[in-house]
């Protein structure tokens, strides 16, 4: 592994530890009707998952982040997190 890749893994290492904390972050909100933060969060998420190979969890996050910004019903925004959560969790358990 050259150096560059282990920097790489280092970050994404870190970039899933983070969405751990995020994800209890998401399910609190969502439970309080917080959508600005669930936006938010979504937002960063929906940007930097693909970079490291986590596309399927920036797709759910931009799906979420549009619901929000669209208006969506909340039970709507639920059963698109829930999709979201699931993914994160995954990728939190295959580390």
């Amino acid at each position: 592994m050259t150096e560059f890749d282990a920097q790489i893994a280092a970050l994404r290492e870190r970039f899933v530890t983070r969405m751990a904390t995020e994800r209890v972050v998401i399910a609190d909100e969502l439970a309080r009707g917080g959508w600005g933060v669930v936006r938010d969060i979504c937002h960063g998420l929906s940007g930097l998952a693909a970079m490291f190979g986590l596309a399927p969890i920036g797709d759910a996050a931009r799906a979420v982040e549009d619901a929000v910004d669209d208006g969506a019903p909340p039970e709507a925004v639920r059963a698109l997190a829930a999709v979201l959560l699931a993914l994160m969790k995954d990728a939190d358990q295959g580390r």
